[in-house]
């Protein structure tokens, strides 16, 4: 429940931040396309994790043998 909370206060200050106007200057090119690779490649390596998290049980549950080796007492 404390992580949920957390979340919630980072997602709200991240929203206020992009909300806030900037102060009116020159963005540099070679900036905003470095801005826009770091936003993608963010989004993928969260992207990738939910798809891990969520499917990586049912896949290793599929199909597996596991063979037990049973000694008799003696």
């Amino acid at each position: 429940m404390p992580f949920r909370m957390i979340a919630l206060v980072l997602v709200t200050v991240f929203l206020v931040v992009a909300a806030t106007p900037a102060k009116a200057e020159a963005v540099e090119a070679l900036v905003i396309v470095a801005i826009a690779t770091l936003v993608v490649a963010g989004l993928l390596i969260i992207g990738y994790l939910i798809i891990a998290n969520v499917e990586g049980d049912k896949r290793a549950d599929e199909g597996q043998v596991i063979w037990v080796a049973h000694v008799p007492e003696s």
